[in-house]
């Protein structure tokens, strides 16, 4: 073992993921006996070759990561991560178990196989109808599987209702159309993959919680109608406006992986819509923003990276602490067809980090701006989603303030 440390520094960064995750997961995935499953993993990575590299460089060595302590011959540095490794093993192994959200007693489970209560995930929302008690939450948990379905969840019956699958990758929804949310009081949504070709996921739903899930996509994956919503260690992936709406939510310890348009020239993170009144918006809070391959080598032909756009006049959208990957255009911030004057935006940026993050050559519109901690304050999840009072209930991570 000759010096892994910067290697997986890199790595890890290039995957976002911590260390010890990273470890916890080649140590897992490797000794699983089987190379052709740490092929069909690395596959759904941003980076499959690299994944590939780093675990072949690894794989003798996974098996025994929790006897390298031992090792004499390991440096400080190398030691530590071990050490970190060990000391996070069993804690990424709760994180990652198949039911990491808070369970409740009304419960159902559905799976293709026949071997739940119901083989379609509509047919278990709609069961909620008549198996929820009258108080209480509804649980569905979606066994491992690709579910090619049209989801809707809404309706009175489909108040506090929380969905819980085996894992990103594991448990997919897609379709032809688009999985939506409509209309509950609150919602949960844990440990799932949606994929869609347009929409991804339409939410009209309040108080809505979306945790380690993944949405896939290209233009429009994420619309959001007003409401409140947390999206918490959630992957998202997508080309033109890849989160639009008029709601109210916070992007915490997420990842933003952009794609490279099928037309046109420009690739979008945000486009919100708010009247001048509302205090709606999007927060984008110690996430990742990056490139695929493909969107950066396009990027020399005249394709241009924004942050966002206005949907409305007075759209708002603020990113705080957030890494910005290299290729995001310096002007940071772009205009619609329908309006070009962005005076009436509400665009702020606090301490963010990476090539992206300069705001030296932004756009000069009066909307566009620093903003110091008090007033990115405002824009936390105890202020801004006022979730000290709902989020605590579904049993994930979360931070309230900055």
């Amino acid at each position: 073992m000759s010096g892994p440390s910067s290697f997986l520094q890199d790595a890890a960064a290039a995957f976002s993921f911590s260390i010890p995750l990273l470890l916890f997961t080649i140590f897992k995935t490797c000794s699983a006996n089987a190379q052709p499953d740490y092929i069909t993993w690395c596959n759904k990575t941003p980076r499959p070759t690299d994944c590939r590299t780093l675990i072949q460089r690894f794989y003798p060595l996974a098996p025994k990561l929790d006897t390298l302590k031992n090792n004499t011959s390991l440096s400080k540095t190398e030691r530590k991560l071990l050490d970190k490794h060990t000391d996070h093993q069993q804690k990424v192994g709760d994180e990652h178990r198949e039911h990491p959200v808070k369970q409740h007693q009304n419960r159902v489970v559905v799976a293709q196989d026949g071997s739940g209560n119901y083989r379609s995930i509509q047919e278990a929302v709609n069961a909620a109808a008549s198996r929820r008690p009258a108080n209480g939450r509804f649980e569905i948990y979606v066994k491992k599987g690709c579910y090619n379905e049209q989801v809707k969840v809404e309706g009175p019956h489909a108040k506090d209702i929380t969905i819980v699958g085996d894992g990103i990758g594991n448990t997919v929804i897609t379709g032809d159309k688009h999985v939506q949310s409509k209309k509950p009081h609150t919602s949960e949504t844990a440990f799932i993959t949606f994929a869609a070709a347009a929409v991804s996921l339409k939410s009209e739903s309040n108080q809505s919680i979306y945790y380690k899930c993944k949405f896939e996509g290209y233009q429009d994956t994420l619309y959001l109608y007003p409401g409140l919503h947390f999206f918490r260690e959630c992957y998202i992936s997508g080309s033109m406006d890849t989160i639009f709406g008029d709601s109210t939510a916070v992007f915490q310890n997420c990842n933003i992986f952009l794609r490279k348009h099928v037309i046109g020239n420009e690739v979008v993170v945000a486009a919100q819509k708010r009247s001048r009144d509302d205090n709606t918006g999007f927060v984008i809070q110690n996430s990742r923003v990056t490139l695929t391959d493909e969107l950066k080598s396009s990027l020399p032909r005249g394709v241009k990276v924004f942050l966002g756009r206005p949907w409305g006049k007075y759209s708002r959208t603020v990113y705080i602490r957030t890494y910005l990957a290299q290729g995001i255009n310096p002007q940071g911030w772009t205009y619609t067809d329908e309006i070009k004057d962005g005076n009436f935006v509400d665009y702020a940026e606090f301490e963010n980090t990476g090539p992206g993050a300069n705001t030296a050559n932004r756009i000069k519109w009066r909307g566009v701006k620093n903003i110091n901690r008090n007033e990115a304050s405002k824009f936390s999840v105890r202020n801004f989603l006022q979730g000290g009072s709902w989020i605590a209930s579904a049993g994930i991570p979360y931070t309230l303030d900055l």
